[in-house]
């Protein structure tokens, strides 16, 4: 059975893709987590060491902006990574951002413009779902959204994940 689907991108869909898509796993979190607090950790003995005079004057002010400066990466790092790749998705479908096609037991067709695109199932190797959008990605970094608004009822929505969870094997 092919289950159908149509609608127009926006830079709003794409963004909410990007970002469910690049949603970190726990182990991710969690170095992240401690890496954090490793930063903070050195912006707080380099500040305390500045303040109270035990460190020399030309290093001071220069190890307090390296340490602030990474801070400040780490943290909006993942924000900017997302922004750039939301804009180079848009740039490249704004010209035609019609998007249509069909799911079948062999995998899915996307028509996207001009371009025509077949994915089988076995290419698949990550899942992400939200209540709104259903998000595919292939090992090579292809990003195949499934927006619920472009499903005309909630049957083929949830004959997708139906479809998804038979066909598509996420590494565990």
């Amino acid at each position: 059975m092919e289950i159908q689907f149509s609608g127009i991108l926006d830079e709003t869909l794409i963004a909410q893709a990007v970002k469910l898509a690049n949603q970190p796993t726990r182990t991710q979190r969690i170095i992240r987590g401690v890496m954090l607090l490793v930063i903070l950790a050195a912006v707080v003995f380099v500040t305390y060491t500045t303040v109270t005079g035990t460190e020399t004057q030309p290093t001071r002010w220069l190890r307090i902006l390296l340490w602030v400066g990474l801070l400040a990466y780490f943290i909006y790092q993942p924000v900017l990574t997302q922004r750039r790749l939301t804009q180079k998705i848009w740039k490249s479908v704004q010209a035609q951002p019609r998007m249509e096609g069909e799911i079948n037991p062999e995998g899915v067709t996307f028509t996207l413009g001009d371009s025509r695109q077949e994915i089988p199932w076995d290419k698949y190797f990550r899942l992400r779902k939200s209540d709104e959008m259903t998000i595919l990605l292939t090992k090579n970094g292809m990003l195949s959204m499934f927006p619920r608004r472009f499903f005309p009822s909630s049957a083929d929505w949830s004959h997708l994940h139906q479809v998804i969870d038979q066909h598509v094997k996420i590494a565990t």
